[in-house]
């Protein structure tokens, strides 16, 4: 039986790091576990590194496929998994001795595991944020959505949503509830998984050890390409996500997320924006959320707006919306 599959995407990595990495995953103790390997179009060389490991560790199954972006081979990793649990890895980060062996000392089968990690800087210098004690939760939705809402901005400081790597997610709840990463959006699809698969948990471990280290690379959000249909992209899927979840600090949570990404989307196409299409996203949204202080910050997200402007619009906004015999 295998315990937990690890999913490793490969494209153009520095293979120091990549040997990093998979060293790191051959000196796990525990047996019950796979390695799957997968070449997103990678170069040879780092193909070749990948063939190497496979053929000395029986636990590394090697993939080859054409270039198709990191939810595409991740999804394609989900696929092959065998494992009572899935996480996954990035191929230039690297996983600590006791990584495989902490997911099988479980006796309550926790429904997701969260785990501390160590960041990185290019110069090597490790971060250290702060991260919940160790403990276990179970109960209603209700309850474990505030816990939920307590990893999304912990301390006021981290968001624990928006990483997969620093997570074991049951194989069981991915296939029964169909959860697979959106393959058209290259940033924040991590939080986007996460939160689809938290809508149906009834548990969560939560581990203080650091267990995972995570390398920081100068390509964050601000370097890649700011698409304005990969924004209009994430803000559809962060809304279908914020009608799942009933617990408003975490509604009001994750509305916030979704404001950001229209601020983005503002930012770069303002034409965009103001298509009919968004205006009736936005449309939509007002009218679930007859918030007024919301409301004003939407105003001021969307369109950059004055404080005192957006402020005057909601108020119009919310009086017109109880007049009687007017639908909006």
């Amino acid at each position: 039986m295998v315990i937990l599959s690890i999913i490793i995407p490969v494209y153009r990595i520095p293979l120091d790091y990549l040997r990093v990495c998979f060293n790191s995953l051959v000196s796990q103790n525990l047996q019950q576990c796979e390695f799957i390997v997968i070449s997103d179009g990678a170069p040879d060389a780092e193909c070749f590194i990948c063939d190497e490991y496979a053929k000395k560790d029986c636990r590394f199954k090697f993939f080859k496929r054409d270039h198709a972006g990191v939810s595409a081979t991740r999804n394609f990793g989900i696929d092959q998994a065998q494992g009572e649990y899935i996480t996954f890895v990035d191929s230039d980060d690297w996983i600590e001795d006791s990584y495989t062996s902490t997911i099988s000392s479980f006796s309550n089968s926790p429904d997701i595991v969260f785990f501390q990690f160590n960041y990185f800087n290019e110069r090597n210098t490790p971060y250290h944020l702060p991260f919940p004690q160790n403990n276990y939760f179970t109960g209603s939705f209700e309850e474990i959505q505030e816990k939920l809402l307590m990893l999304f901005n912990f301390n006021n400081q981290f968001d624990y949503l928006g990483y997969t790597c620093n997570k074991f997610f049951k194989r069981s709840i991915l296939e029964k509830n169909k959860i697979r990463f959106p393959e058209k959006i290259p940033y924040n699809e991590d939080e986007i998984f996460t939160l689809k698969y938290c809508k149906h948990i009834s548990s969560i471990q939560i581990i203080e050890n650091k267990l995972y280290n995570y390398r920081i690379h100068n390509s964050g959000l601000t370097k890649k390409k700011k698409d304005p249909s990969i924004f209009q992209e994430i803000v559809q899927e962060l809304q279908s996500i914020i009608e799942d979840y009933s617990y408003e600090p975490l509604k009001n949570a994750i509305i916030n997320k979704r404001m950001m990404f229209l601020r983005f989307l503002s930012t770069i196409n303002r034409q965009n924006i103001i298509s009919y299409s968004s205006f009736l996203d936005f449309y939509q949204f007002f009218h679930k959320n007859k918030n007024n202080a919301l409301t004003c910050l939407t105003l001021k997200a969307i369109f950059a707006l004055p404080p005192q402007i957006a402020y005057i619009l909601s108020h119009l906004y919310k009086m017109i919306s109880w007049i009687p015999g007017i639908r909006v």
